[in-house]
């Protein structure tokens, strides 16, 4: 709740104690008057019950009961016109007046003279308090400034617990600690999507904020020290994605999906994609590993044969292959810092074989090793 609320009300119960003090004193000069007037009207007027007065004109106005006890005293102060009614046993159980602005107001009391219920208004509007036995504050509704609805529920010792009001965008609910520190509020927003936001500290820092957008809902988690540690959202394509954070609010894992399934990426420190494993767009999985700066060094993929291994230079250049034939035999490729074919283990139910190449006949391999004859054959 807005510190101004508190302060109108507080103001409101102000006013209302010092016309209750006005009163006493009321009451005294009522009574000298009710004398004066007593006589006055038996002398001048007789049997009173037998006349009927268009208009009876009196500073001060006195009703007391068959014993002499004052019930109600009708009088004026500086603001206005002030009415007060007593019980039986002579306590003031309700007021109305007019405030120093020249605003009506009302309170009404308990058998003791306890406040229990305050009506008032200001220069936004109306108000409304009730109180508990312990005089504390227990509800309140009122106009803000801008014109709009607002209402708090407090604890047993007028604290804010849960207030309800109107902002630009719509409604807003907040509900608050014992530190009367907002921890939940619920409210729209400037697009008119609701939003949720649970508090995550004794002060109110923010701790989770539940919300959408144009393409879908999202939900946000904030660390201690108020930075988004992990968000999960829809894409325009309309496909989950879900990220979390390092301290400073810095991508650091991201699951998500694309138009060939699902997906998921590691980043540095330096905000570098290094680990990926994700779906081609064939469907089948792959995983790559790169460096610090997020080129490829390293990549698990599948193809039309089997799996494939591939390990590539800082240069970019694929020096390790390894993989299956269209037979379903392992090879295993090892080539220059330039991606030249240097040496070829090839695998087979009939033979294995070792082979290199050099720059001297690029067409003609040598082979050097083969299963099915002595190594010194060639």
């Amino acid at each position: 709740m807005h510190t101004p609320v508190n302060d109108r009300l507080d103001r409101l119960e102000a006013e209302i104690a010092s016309l209750r003090s006005g009163n006493r004193r009321l009451r005294l000069a009522c009574a000298a008057i009710g004398l004066a007037a007593a006589s006055s009207f038996a002398l001048a007027a007789g049997d009173l019950r037998a006349r009927v007065f268009d208009v009876l004109t009196a500073e001060r106005l006195q009703i007391v009961d068959n014993e002499g006890k004052t019930l109600v005293n009708i009088g004026s102060d500086g603001d206005g016109g002030t009415v007060f009614v007593q019980n039986a046993e002579g306590t003031t159980v309700f007021a109305a007046f007019a405030d120093e602005s020249g605003r009506g107001m009302s309170q009404h009391s308990d058998e003791h003279g306890a406040t229990r219920i305050t009506l008032g208004s200001d220069a936004d509007g109306g108000q409304l308090s009730l109180f508990n036995t312990s005089a504390s504050r227990s509800y309140a509704i009122g106009v803000e400034t801008d014109g709009s609805g607002y209402s708090v529920l407090y604890d047993a010792n007028g604290n804010p617990r849960l207030a309800q009001s109107v902002d630009s965008d719509g409604g807003v609910l907040s509900i608050f600690n014992v530190a009367n520190a907002p921890v939940i509020q619920m409210y729209a927003d400037e697009e008119a999507r609701g939003l949720l936001a649970v508090n995550g500290s004794l002060e109110g820092a923010q701790g989770i904020v539940l919300g959408s957008d144009i393409d879908g809902g999202s939900l946000a988690i904030y660390n201690a020290n108020g930075v988004n540690a992990l968000w999960a959202y829809v894409t325009e394509a309309g496909r989950g994605v879900l990220t979390t954070n390092d301290a400073e609010g810095q991508t650091r894992v991201s699951i998500g999906a694309d138009d060939d399934g699902g997906s998921l990426y590691l980043a540095n420190n330096d905000d570098a994609s290094v680990v990926g494993l994700f779906v081609n767009k064939n469907g089948r999985g792959a995983a790559i590993l790169r460096d610090e700066h997020g080129a490829d060094r390293m990549s698990l993929l599948v193809d039309n044969d089997g799996g494939a291994f591939y390990l590539v230079n800082k240069s970019g250049s694929h020096v390790v292959e390894s993989y299956a034939s269209p037979e379903g035999d392992g090879l295993l490729i090892l080539s220059d810092r330039d991606a030249r074919t240097r040496l070829e283990s090839i695998g087979s139910q009939a033979a294995g074989t070792l082979r290199f190449w050099d720059d001297t006949n690029r067409e003609n391999p040598v082979r050097i090793l083969d299963s099915t004859t002595e190594p010194d054959a060639e």
